[in-house]
């Protein structure tokens, strides 16, 4: 990959600035701080553009989404900025890495920038795809990822151990763009432990099924969306059957009720005539409004 070069410094119209493709959403806090430090103090430090194209002409925004939405908003026509070139990958490289230097950054988007820094690495450097040094290039005996710079590159960047950078990774390639969406509109920012609890997952369905009860605030953590749901005691046949025949001898009315003694009259005695024995099991039973031996109370 060609390595980005500095151009020169200069106030852009914001108007011929291309936002697009982002990888974090500019959030309405942050906009409003650096409003009221611009308005205090002045702009600290230029936003990057990518060379505009003889395409189009427009510049693409490289970092400093927060400034440009702060500049419009204040009105501004004009903006400072470091004009680059440099290739897409660079440009998305370097987004990338400016995030992931932030201290503010929540387990969700460092998951996410980690993942997409080495999509990007591998693209950038294409040969580092490869099986270098055979099995010692990849990751693990079972793992698919063959980068064989990527880890400790991005290690060095960010500071996390190199087994640390491999878990997040993980974690970040096993969200969908939805997945991401609903996990950032939760009341509360996923821990690292849910976000694992995703990664090992084993259906796309079920993981996106426990990040949308976590969005809607059903469940107080994503592990507890993925918890297996305790299976339901068995039925008892015979307990069924006879809470469906209390059931309907209940709601059935005096003239319904005489006409099924009438017809089973036959069964009735008999089975009185074995309780009051107890010959069912061997034990004396006893009916209500019966004695043993068939007395009446």
């Amino acid at each position: 990959m060609k390595h980005p070069k500095l151009i020169k410094i200069a106030d852009i119209p914001l108007e011929q600035i291309e936002v697009v493709d982002r990888q974090r959403p500019v959030s309405d806090a942050g906009v409003e701080g650096l409003r009221a430090s611009i308005e205090t103090i002045g702009l600290q430090s230029e936003i990057h553009v990518r060379k505009p194209t003889k395409k189009d002409g427009l510049y693409r925004l490289i970092l400093g989404g927060h400034r440009l939405e702060a500049f419009r908003q204040m009105g501004r026509e004009t903006i400072p900025a470091k004009i680059i070139e440099c290739t897409l990958e660079a440009a998305r490289l370097m987004e990338v890495d400016e995030n992931l230097a932030r201290a503010d950054l929540q387990p969700l988007d460092l998951c996410v920038f980690l993942h997409r820094r080495k999509t990007i690495y591998e693209k950038a450097y294409p040969e580092t795809q490869q099986g270098v040094a055979g099995s010692a290039a990849r990751w693990g005996a079972t793992d698919t990822m063959s980068v064989a710079s990527f880890v400790p590159n991005t290690a060095q960047k960010t500071g996390l151990s190199q087994r640390h950078v491999r878990r997040l990774v993980e974690v970040g390639g096993s969200l969908t763009e939805e997945d991401v969406s609903a996990l950032r509109a939760a009341a509360t920012d996923p821990m690292l432990a849910d976000l694992l609890a995703l990664a090992k997952c084993k259906t796309a369905k079920a993981r996106s099924a426990a990040c949308k009860a976590f969005s809607e605030g059903k469940v107080k953590n994503v592990r507890a969306a993925l918890a297996p749901k305790p299976k339901a005691e068995p039925k008892n046949a015979e307990q069924e059957q006879e809470k469906a025949l209390d059931a309907a001898f209940k709601r059935a009315g005096k003239r319904v009720k005489r006409r099924f003694v009438e017809e089973h009259a036959t069964e009735l005695v008999r089975l009185l005539d074995e309780i009051s024995r107890g010959e069912e099991d061997g034990q004396v039973l006893t009916f209500p409004g019966r004695k043993r031996g068939g007395e009446h109370e």
